[in-house]
C-alpha cells in the first residue's frame, strides 16, 4: 500500500498493466528514434558542411597563399620607418 501511495500513478489491478506497457515501451521507442534520428541528421550536416566550406577555401586559397603572405610582408615593412 506503502508504494501505491508514493508512486506517481498506481495501477488498480493488474490486467491493465501489459496496455501500461505497450504504452510505455511505444513511447520509449519513438522517443529514441527521434532523438538518434535527429542526433545523426545533425551530425551528418555539420560534416558535410565542414567538408564543402573546408574544400572551397582550400581550392580557393592555393594560388594566393603566398601572394597574401608578401602582401602582410611587405605592408608591414612600408608602414615601418626607416
Amino acid at each position: 500500500m506503502q508504494a501505491a501511495n508514493s508512486a506517481d500513478f498506481a495501477v488498480a489491478q493488474f490486467r491493465y498493466l501489459r496496455e501500461l506497457l505497450l504504452v510505455q515501451a511505444l513511447t520509449l521507442t519513438l522517443t529514441l528514434t527521434l532523438t538518434l534520428t535527429l542526433t545523426l541528421t545533425l551530425t551528418l550536416t555539420l560534416t558535410l558542411t565542414l567538408t564543402l566550406t573546408l574544400t572551397l577555401i582550400l581550392t580557393a586559397c592555393r594560388g594566393a597563399t603566398c601572394t597574401a603572405g608578401r602582401r602582410r610582408s611587405c605592408a608591414t615593412s612600408s608602414t615601418s620607418p626607416s
